[in-house]
């Protein structure tokens, strides 16, 4: 997801500072899936949801983690810039948001 966003932009920085799971159903040696998306935007942080599923398709956990966007040099939060929070933006889906 990040990977053509910091071949042109290696300069955006954040950290997890929260994570959490919910384990379903076991996994075994076999192929899964991982879905992962957007799913809030603030001023100085965003999360993420991810949902991993079995090789039957069947949800075996999901989780999220809030990542805080960071200034390594004064070592403090900031603001997300319009860039990213475009970037972010484009993956954005909330399946608990009604039209």
């Amino acid at each position: 997801m990040f990977e053509n966003l910091y071949k042109d932009n290696p300069n955006y920085n954040f950290v997890i500072a929260h994570a959490e799971i919910d384990y379903l159903k076991p996994l075994y040696l076999e192929k899964i899936k991982i879905a992962c998306w957007v799913s809030n935007i603030g001023k100085t942080s965003f999360k993420m949801d991810y949902e991993i599923y079995n090789s039957k398709n069947e949800i075996c956990a999901k989780g999220s983690t809030i990542q805080v966007m960071f200034d390594p040099l004064k070592k403090q939060k900031i603001k997300i810039d319009e860039k990213f929070r475009n970037y972010l933006a484009s993956f954005f889906y909330n399946p608990h948001k009604s039209f």
